[in-house]
């Protein structure tokens, strides 16, 4: 829970082209993302937000220019 769930969830958003509520809660939905993400990037799809997809997540964003 917390602020930075609610960043990556707005990250997600962004990524997924979606309007999903930004609640900043850690649910199982979440997850799903998280995971749908990673496998796309190429990286363990574990649901968890580490170093990795933190790296994966910026590779993005900086491409969006």
């Amino acid at each position: 829970k917390g602020t930075r769930v609610g960043t990556l969830q707005k990250f997600l958003n962004l990524y997924n082209k979606t309007s999903k509520p930004v609640d900043n809660d850690y649910g199982p939905g979440f997850k799903t993302d998280i995971m749908n993400f990673q496998k796309a990037v190429g990286i363990t799809a574990d649901g968890e937000t580490g170093p990795a997809t933190y790296k994966k997540m910026i590779e993005w964003l900086k491409k969006q220019g």
